[in-house]
Order: C-alpha cells, then sequence, then structure tokens
C-alpha cells in the first residue's frame, strides 16, 4: 500500500483526476523551468474531450499562469488517458518538455521518472493485516503508521488540514 499522503492533495475539483492532477502537473512543470517565458499544454485522450467544460485547461492556467493550452481530440495512441505535454519556451526556443500523466486521486506521474506518490510504504495487503500487526505488537494505529511512514507525514497532513479550514473560512 502507498504512503498515506498519496490519498490527500490540495487542489480544486470538480474532478482530482482532470483538474487537481493537472494543476500539480503545472505547478511542478513551471518550477522546473523558471526561466521559461512562454508555456504550451496539450491535453489528450479524457482530459482533451473534457477540457474546459471539466476545468482542465482552467486548472492548468492556474498553475501555471499565461500557459497556451491545446486539447488534442485526434491522437489515440496514449501510454495514459490522462496524457498531458508540457513544453516551455525563452525566446521561441523550446527548453524543456515533459509527458505528465494524471494517474487518479490527484496523483501524476512524469514519464521516465520515479515518484514519491507510488512507492510502496506499506507491505501489508490490506488494513486487516496491519490490525493484526498492531495487536501483535501491542502498538495502535498512530505508533504504526509512525513507524511505516516518511517523518514528513505529519507536517504534510498539518498542510492539507490548515489548507482546508482556511479556505472554509
Amino acid at each position: 500500500m502507498k504512503t498515506i499522503k498519496s490519498v490527500y492533495k490540495i487542489g480544486n475539483g470538480p474532478s482530482s483526476s482532470h483538474t487537481v492532477g493537472p494543476f500539480r502537473a503545472a505547478q511542478l512543470f513551471g518550477a522546473r523551468h523558471p526561466e521559461a517565458d512562454r508555456f504550451k499544454v496539450t491535453l489528450y485522450g479524457s482530459l482533451a474531450f473534457t477540457g474546459e467544460g471539466h476545468g482542465t485547461g482552467r486548472a492548468i492556467r492556474t498553475g501555471l499562469p499565461g500557459a497556451e493550452v491545446v486539447f488534442n481530440r485526434e491522437q489515440t495512441d496514449l501510454p495514459h488517458p490522462n496524457t498531458m505535454l508540457f513544453e516551455a519556451f525563452k525566446d521561441g526556443e523550446r527548453i524543456g518538455i515533459n509527458r505528465i500523466f494524471s494517474i487518479g486521486g490527484g496523483s501524476i506521474r512524469i514519464e521516465g521518472e520515479d515518484s514519491d506518490e507510488e512507492i510502496e510504504v506499506y507491505p501489508q495487503k490490506n488494513f486487516t493485516d496491519i490490525l493484526n500487526i498492531c495487536k501483535q505488537r501491542s502498538m495502535n494505529l498512530s505508533q504504526f503508521i509512525g513507524r511505516m511512514e516518511d517523518p514528513s507525514l505529519r507536517e504534510s497532513l498539518h498542510t492539507v488540514w490548515e489548507s482546508r479550514t482556511s479556505s472554509s473560512n
């Protein structure tokens, strides 16, 4: 099972795959190319077909202000149904390119790179297995999680909580 951090993401809906994932991808790509003076993002598959109606274009332009968003509904031979091609330009020359997939739940995968979100943190297959270990070792669930997860989990969950409480005011 994956880290608890993969469950909680900050972002606007209506869809984690069509808005939260693309927003996160846009932010990440922009941070990788701060010298760029222009960005182009081409959406394919499901992202292209739902497009502006589902808020994908708006999510990308929020994460990467000024980005040109193109909806390619023609290409069908895709490695993932939620494929995005990010391109960064400087003075008319392309300086960066990444194909990024919105893989669900607001998670993204960058083609050719490993993702922290996909690392298996828990070797157990289900929650029943986890509870059995807790009983065997006389520990509560919080203690078990503390031993299995990265120390940054608490800070990450705090950030999500603060985002939630600040957006509801």
